[in-house]
Order: structure tokens, then sequence, then C-alpha cells
């Protein structure tokens, strides 16, 4: 009886494994340590797209930071808030750390799907006779909530954040992406685009809360990880040559009017 039901288990496993019944979500590891390399969509990842550097967004003042990172630890954490004191590894200013809203994530689609856009910018040095790994960085966790209100006081367990809408481990807990820092050096240039499926943006709640951490792989060993959304915001937008003529005519009739009365 027993070697009877000994062989049932082992043929019930047997044909999961083989004959494609869903199993649990796998581990994955997200390598973008080739400049232009992208990951997704998959399921594997929740239909999420992960790209070195931000294609076609560059610039002075076209990312507006939300979290700022920063420890001499070689793991670091952290999510975005405007409340006081902060819990993790956040910059304490509120110029770097602050509430984010939905309607500060703007959108972009890709292969006819629309996704939110959310960039990291991270620092990386290489130590002198050290390797070139120290260029390096692993992201290992990313989570992102949303919660009808601001979330006051702020709390070390993430689950009180809101509702969690994504989640870079996917249940296993252990993916991971790998980043290059050589890639865009220096601060103010995004080294990833996350690209977040908006279908999963529901209900009524503005607020949102991007939490990550870095290091168990590949170490953090300078500077901060700053997670952005692009601009949209107090844009200035410049006349065409065309309309700048017109507005000149227009300023010297005014002269000229004044002049006569």
């Amino acid at each position: 009886m027993v070697r009877k039901a000994f062989l049932t288990i082992i043929a019930v496993l047997f044909t999961g494994i083989f004959l494609g019944i869903p199993q649990e979500s796998q581990a994955v590891v997200i390598n973008l340590l080739v400049d232009g390399s992208s990951y997704g969509p998959t399921a594997l990842v929740d239909y999420a797209i992960f790209t070195q550097g931000s294609p076609g967004v560059s610039g002075t003042g076209v990312f507006d930071s939300f979290v700022r990172i920063s420890t001499n630890d070689d793991l670091e954490e952290g999510y975005n808030s405007s409340v006081r004191p902060l819990v993790f590894d956040e910059n304490t200013s509120p110029t770097w750390t602050k509430s984010l809203t939905l309607n500060q994530v703007t959108t972009t689609t890709v292969g006819g799907v629309l996704y939110r856009e959310f960039f990291l910018d991270i620092n990386q040095q290489k130590k002198p006779n050290g390797t070139n790994n120290e260029f390096l960085l692993s992201l290992d966790q990313l989570k992102i909530y949303l919660s009808p209100t601001e979330v006051d006081p702020n709390p070390t367990n993430l689950s009180l954040l809101g509702t969690k809408i994504y989640d870079l481990d996917n249940g296993d807990g252990d993916s991971t992406i790998y980043l290059d820092y050589r890639f865009e050096p220096g601060s103010g240039q995004a080294d990833m685009a996350a690209l977040i499926p908006d279908s999963i943006f529901t209900g009524n709640n503005p607020y949102v809360y991007l939490y990550s951490q870095f290091g168990s792989v590949y170490p953090n060993n300078d500077g901060f990880e700053e997670w952005a959304v692009r601009k949209v915001a107090g844009t200035t937008v410049i006349p065409e040559p065309a309309s700048l003529s017109l507005f000149g005519l227009g300023l010297l009739g005014l002269l000229g009017l004044k002049k006569r009365s």
C-alpha cells in the first residue's frame, strides 16, 4: 500500500512537470549587462518591461526624483514618502524623497500595450586595484503599492503601504536585475527604465509607493540610487520662429500706438 501511494505521487509529479501543468513561479535573472538590452514582457515578471538606459528620453531636467536611497552598507532599501521620519535608507530631503501620485507617472505604448514609466539612476565605482564587477549593482526587490490616501506614519511593514499591485519576485523571492553603471555614468541619467502595465493600476488609489532593495548579488558601494518619473508639469513651450515673428510685430504695433497717444 505504501509503495503504491509512493508511485502515485511520483506519477503526479511527472505529469505536472512534463505535461505542462502550471507550477510555482520561477526566479528570474534579468541581465541588463549589455548596452541597449531589454527584458520582457513575460509572465515571469508580470508582463513588465525592463530596458538598459532610457531609450528616447534624455537631457537635463527631464526626470523628477521621488525617492533617493543611500547608505554605506552593501545592502540598501527604501520607498518614497513625504512623511517624516523615514524608516530605511531614504534621503530625507523633500526634493529627492516625496509622495508620488498616479497622475505624475507618465505612460508609453509598446506593442499596442500601455505602460507606466519609472526610471532608475544608479551610482557605483571601481576602487583602486578593484575589479570591473564593482561597477555592477543588483536590484533585488521591486514592489509597487497603491493607496487611496497618503500613508502616515511611514511603516516598516510594507503591507501597510496599500494594495500591492506589482512584485518583481512574483512570489518566489529570488528574482533580480543586474545593472552596469558604466553605460550611463554620472547622476541625472537613467540607467534603467521599468515599464509596468497600466492595466494593473486600478481603483480609486491616487498614491503610488515604490519600494526597492539593492545589493544582495552585486553590492552597493558608492553614491545613491534614485527613482524618478518623467517631468510633465511646468514645461516651458517655446514658440515656433513664425510665431515669434508675429509676437514681435505685435509688440512693435503696441509701441506705435503708445507713441501716438
